[in-house]
Protein backbone atom coordinates (compact mmCIF):
# COMPACT_ATOMS: atom_id res chain seq x y z
CA UNK A 1 0.00 0.00 0.00
CA UNK A 2 1.46 3.46 -1.01
CA UNK A 3 1.70 5.74 1.78
CA UNK A 4 2.44 9.60 2.13
CA UNK A 5 2.78 12.88 4.44
CA UNK A 6 0.99 16.17 3.48
CA UNK A 7 3.34 18.44 3.33
CA UNK A 8 5.07 21.03 0.31
CA UNK A 9 6.47 18.19 -1.28
CA UNK A 10 2.95 17.58 -3.33
CA UNK A 11 3.56 20.33 -5.33
CA UNK A 12 7.19 19.00 -7.11
CA UNK A 13 6.28 15.51 -7.63
CA UNK A 14 4.14 14.43 -10.05
CA UNK A 15 3.36 10.77 -8.41
CA UNK A 16 2.16 12.60 -4.93
CA UNK A 17 0.44 15.81 -6.84
CA UNK A 18 -2.80 12.78 -7.48
CA UNK A 19 -3.08 12.51 -3.53
CA UNK A 20 -3.40 16.48 -2.74
CA UNK A 21 -7.43 17.71 -3.02
CA UNK A 22 -7.46 20.90 -4.84
CA UNK A 23 -10.58 23.48 -4.29
CA UNK A 24 -12.31 24.83 -7.05
CA UNK A 25 -10.30 27.90 -7.21
CA UNK A 26 -7.28 26.43 -6.90
CA UNK A 27 -8.30 24.48 -10.14
CA UNK A 28 -9.50 26.98 -11.92
CA UNK A 29 -12.28 25.27 -12.39
CA UNK A 30 -16.40 25.69 -12.11
CA UNK A 31 -19.57 23.42 -11.44
CA UNK A 32 -20.73 20.52 -13.51
CA UNK A 33 -23.89 19.27 -13.88
CA UNK A 34 -23.96 15.26 -13.61
CA UNK A 35 -26.83 12.85 -14.24
CA UNK A 36 -26.62 11.91 -10.33
CA UNK A 37 -25.51 15.01 -8.75
CA UNK A 38 -23.61 18.05 -9.45
CA UNK A 39 -19.62 18.50 -8.56
CA UNK A 40 -18.61 21.93 -7.57
CA UNK A 41 -15.24 22.05 -8.98
CA UNK A 42 -13.00 20.79 -6.36
CA UNK A 43 -10.90 17.29 -5.97
CA UNK A 44 -7.89 15.41 -6.66
CA UNK A 45 -6.09 16.06 -10.19
CA UNK A 46 -3.74 14.06 -12.15
CA UNK A 47 -2.53 16.10 -14.96
CA UNK A 48 -1.39 14.50 -18.12
CA UNK A 49 1.13 15.52 -20.95
CA UNK A 50 1.90 14.80 -24.38
CA UNK A 51 4.85 12.22 -23.47
CA UNK A 52 2.41 8.94 -24.12
CA UNK A 53 4.97 6.88 -22.30
CA UNK A 54 4.89 9.15 -19.17
CA UNK A 55 1.52 9.28 -18.94
CA UNK A 56 0.81 5.41 -19.32
CA UNK A 57 3.67 5.23 -16.51
CA UNK A 58 1.51 7.41 -14.26
CA UNK A 59 -1.78 5.61 -15.47
CA UNK A 60 -0.27 2.36 -13.55
CA UNK A 61 1.31 3.92 -10.95
CA UNK A 62 -2.35 5.26 -10.05
CA UNK A 63 -3.83 1.52 -10.85
CA UNK A 64 -1.00 0.03 -8.19
CA UNK A 65 -2.21 2.52 -5.65
CA UNK A 66 -5.70 2.10 -6.11
CA UNK A 67 -6.50 6.26 -6.49
CA UNK A 68 -9.80 5.33 -7.83
CA UNK A 69 -11.41 3.15 -5.68
CA UNK A 70 -14.86 2.40 -3.95
CA UNK A 71 -15.49 5.79 -2.60
CA UNK A 72 -14.99 7.26 -6.05
CA UNK A 73 -18.03 9.11 -6.92
CA UNK A 74 -16.51 10.76 -10.95
CA UNK A 75 -13.73 11.09 -12.82
CA UNK A 76 -13.23 13.95 -15.21
CA UNK A 77 -11.60 14.29 -17.96
CA UNK A 78 -11.25 16.93 -19.49
CA UNK A 79 -8.82 18.02 -22.87
CA UNK A 80 -7.76 20.68 -25.19
CA UNK A 81 -6.87 19.65 -29.12
CA UNK A 82 -5.09 22.17 -32.05
CA UNK A 83 -5.54 21.70 -35.98
CA UNK A 84 -3.18 24.42 -37.03
CA UNK A 85 -4.25 23.65 -40.52
CA UNK A 86 -7.83 24.84 -39.98
CA UNK A 87 -7.18 26.73 -36.95
CA UNK A 88 -9.45 25.02 -34.92
CA UNK A 89 -9.17 24.00 -30.87
CA UNK A 90 -11.43 21.13 -29.73
CA UNK A 91 -12.29 21.68 -25.70
CA UNK A 92 -13.54 18.69 -24.87
CA UNK A 93 -14.61 16.74 -21.26
CA UNK A 94 -15.95 13.47 -20.71
CA UNK A 95 -17.38 12.34 -17.16
CA UNK A 96 -17.83 8.93 -15.33
CA UNK A 97 -20.39 8.86 -12.14
CA UNK A 98 -19.83 5.86 -9.90
CA UNK A 99 -23.20 5.04 -8.22
CA UNK A 100 -22.63 3.85 -5.08
CA UNK A 101 -24.21 0.46 -5.77
CA UNK A 102 -21.57 -0.33 -8.86
CA UNK A 103 -23.02 1.46 -11.90
CA UNK A 104 -21.81 4.21 -13.85
CA UNK A 105 -22.97 6.77 -15.86
CA UNK A 106 -20.71 8.35 -18.77
CA UNK A 107 -21.33 11.99 -20.25
CA UNK A 108 -19.23 13.77 -23.14
CA UNK A 109 -19.02 17.07 -24.50
CA UNK A 110 -16.79 18.58 -27.17
CA UNK A 111 -16.80 22.29 -28.44
CA UNK A 112 -14.91 23.46 -31.39
CA UNK A 113 -13.74 26.73 -31.07
CA UNK A 114 -12.03 28.82 -33.99
CA UNK A 115 -9.71 31.25 -32.68
CA UNK A 116 -8.77 34.71 -33.91
CA UNK A 117 -5.02 35.50 -33.66
CA UNK A 118 -4.84 39.03 -31.90
CA UNK A 119 -2.82 40.21 -34.58
CA UNK A 120 -5.45 39.35 -37.39
CA UNK A 121 -7.95 40.93 -34.85
CA UNK A 122 -5.73 44.15 -35.03
CA UNK A 123 -5.72 44.86 -38.50
CA UNK A 124 -8.76 44.12 -39.16
CA UNK A 125 -9.99 47.07 -37.14
CA UNK A 126 -7.25 49.55 -38.61
CA UNK A 127 -8.95 48.60 -41.98
CA UNK A 128 -12.23 50.01 -40.93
Amino acid sequence: MFSITVGLEHDKDPYLKPWKYRDWAETDSYPQYGKITMYYGGGFVVEFGNDLEADLEMIQFLEENMWLDQLTRAVFLEFAVYNPVSNVHIFGMNLVEFQSVGGKYTFGLRSPWILYRIKELANNSQDK
